[in-house]
């Protein structure tokens, strides 16, 4: 029976970005006070950051904003945020043909990445 636990392949930050599976959000994330950098998963961007066409009084830079401000805050009271991370973000949605508010599970890693520098990674909380 082979040995399961060895490493087969190591799929990079930077490779999984190429794949358009993370979103580069560091730009925004400094403005909060997130120094590191950070990406959403492009699931999370496409379905909850970009906002329905029916919801004209939302966009997306506003729905991030809302994001990284709870991330940020979850952080500083999390005692070791060095690692997985689990918050909620309420976003206004179109579901149905009503809106409604929706609470969103989160998480948020930190890996080291190049240099051995942390990297913030956020997704919904069934991706890996």
């Amino acid at each position: 029976m082979p040995d399961r636990s060895k490493l087969i392949k190591k799929y990079t930050r930077t490779q999984t970005s190429e794949d358009g599976k993370l979103v580069d959000i560091n730009r925004m994330a400094k403005k909060v006070g997130i120094q590191c950098p950070a990406s959403i998963s492009r699931r999370l961007l496409s379905e909850y950051i970009i906002p329905a066409l029916e919801l004209q009084q939302e966009n997306d830079v506003d729905r991030l904003w809302e994001l990284l401000s709870m991330l940020s805050i979850t952080r500083i009271k999390h005692k070791n945020p060095d690692s997985c991370v689990w918050f909620t973000v309420s976003f206004l949605m179109f579901i149905d043909g009503k809106k409604t508010i929706q609470d969103i599970a989160l998480k948020s890693i930190v890996t080291l990445g190049k240099e051995r520098k942390p990297e913030i990674t956020v997704m919904l909380y069934d991706e890996d």
